[in-house]
């Protein structure tokens, strides 16, 4: 299983309208292919001490895929290509991170 978290960073005053955008599109990224999960992740605030709070304009979106095939189906697919072409300007920045699980 490969773990994609996508964080976004939302232009000034983008962030809670561009979620409500994306929670729309999650259930096309579950229908695709060899797609577990996608969720929307935001700061919770909740833990405190340890915890790294993120910017205001800042989350996440974390996909949980059957293999790198899958993803990279998703990451060409006209749903991904077509939803960051309508939201271009209310995205300042985004990065991806791609994990593979470690198992005994």
């Amino acid at each position: 299983m490969l773990h994609a978290i996508a964080f976004i960073v939302a232009r000034s005053g983008q962030r809670e309208a561009l979620i409500k955008e994306l929670e729309a599109y999650i259930p096309q990224v579950k229908a695709q292919p060899g797609c577990h999960e996608c969720v929307i992740l935001v700061d919770s605030n909740e833990m405190g001490g340890p915890q790294a709070p993120m910017a205001a304009d800042r989350f996440a979106i974390w996909q949980k895929w059957d293999n790198i095939d899958a993803l990279r189906s998703h990451m060409a697919s006209p749903v991904l290509r077509d939803f960051f072409i309508r939201h271009r300007d209310s995205i300042a920045n985004r990065m991806l991170q791609v994990m593979s699980e470690v198992t005994p």
